[in-house]
């Protein structure tokens, strides 16, 4: 019995809306589902006490009200079943994040029959659920619709990292009377990347062995190229490179730094964590040697370093950039 009550069981063998060849799922006749809501059934109720009043005291006037508003919840049905019948649903993007943040999906639901939609509710495993109201679409200028439509904003918690199946999307509706509740099930043919949960211990890195420098540190050769950041003034520093404008709110004197064009590379390498171990005095399990090089490779990236990343099969030549860092984000969540 207790099967038959748990909400999963039911919902595995409801129809679903897929995704067609375009990506996008269209929500048919046949995938909508509708069922009163408690203030449906209380409106039922009401409609059944007016009509064994109306038959008991043989009330015309009865009669015609409880017809009246019997009507009513039919017109109301019908239209909690158009409001979400034929709603075309794509998803735009989705946010990459690390695992235990909330990810977060940007949905597009159109019209498709040219009437405008109110009141649509769509969630992601019955969480952080988004209500809006969808204009009707014009034959005429599809960009248009595009353009006015505005997407909806779902999130979905985060636990593991990889590859992860987009979970079925609800939509629902209880437009006009809020008598019926009105819900298709939409899957949608897509995959979203989680990274590695980012380490929180602060342990000395090892030496990198091509630079002779602190692995994560940037080994650079000082230019007149690129400014990189500011250090404190040290006695011989040059006067052309302090910078008095940041040096005038009172921290200090700061002098302005450069990188040239001839900078070391950063090695950042699985094998050499063994010596992080060793210095830190501090086991390092397989998931926590991922956290540790996904908050190296956070550093790296923040620090405009160039960078490289080895791991076991695997080797990322030394880059630099928003490509080069998620490259090697999305090779550390992929790690068996």
């Amino acid at each position: 019995m207790s099967r038959l009550l748990n909400q999963q069981f039911w919902t595995k063998w409801l129809r679903v809306s897929k995704a067609q060849a375009s990506g996008s799922a269209l929500i048919g006749i046949r995938q909508v589902y509708i069922f009163p809501t408690r203030w449906g059934l209380l409106y039922g109720l009401l409609l059944f006490a007016l009509l064994i009043g109306s038959i008991n005291y043989s009330l015309n006037l009865g009669y015609v009200l409880t017809f009246l508003l019997t009507s009513l919840g039919h017109v109301a049905m019908l239209h909690t079943w158009r409001n979400v019948v034929n709603c075309q649903v794509d998803i735009l993007y989705a946010e990459r994040v690390f695992a235990g943040q909330l990810t977060k999906f940007a949905l597009n639901i159109a019209d498709t029959k040219q009437r405008p939609r109110h009141s649509i509710t769509a969630y992601l495993d019955a969480q952080y659920p988004d209500v809006q109201d969808l204009p009707s679409s014009s034959p005429h200028d599809k960009q248009q619709d595009s353009m006015t439509a505005k997407p909806f904003n779902l999130s979905l918690p985060t636990i593991k990292r990889g590859w992860h199946t987009l979970p079925r999307i609800t939509l629902y509706s209880e437009f006009p009377l809020s008598l019926f509740h009105a819900w298709a099930y939409v899957q949608l043919d897509f995959r979203y990347m989680v990274y590695p949960t980012p380490s929180t211990l602060t342990l000395l890195k090892p030496n990198a062995p091509d630079s002779g420098g602190e692995l994560g540190s940037t080994s650079q050769i000082e230019g007149d190229e690129e400014f990189v950041g500011h250090k404190p003034y040290q006695l011989g520093d040059s006067s052309k490179r302090v910078d008095w404008k940041a040096s005038s709110r009172g921290i200090g004197l700061l002098t302005k730094q450069y990188q040239g064009l001839g900078a070391s590379p950063v090695w950042l390498d699985w094998s050499l964590l063994g010596e992080t171990e060793i210095s830190s005095g501090i086991s390092i399990d397989h998931e926590a040697k991922i956290s540790l090089l996904t908050h190296w490779v956070m550093d790296a990236h923040e620090a405009q370093s160039l960078f490289g990343l080895r791991l076991p099969n695997t080797v990322i030549y030394p880059s630099t950039g928003d490509a080069h860092y998620h490259a090697c984000l999305s090779t550390l969540a992929l790690m068996d």
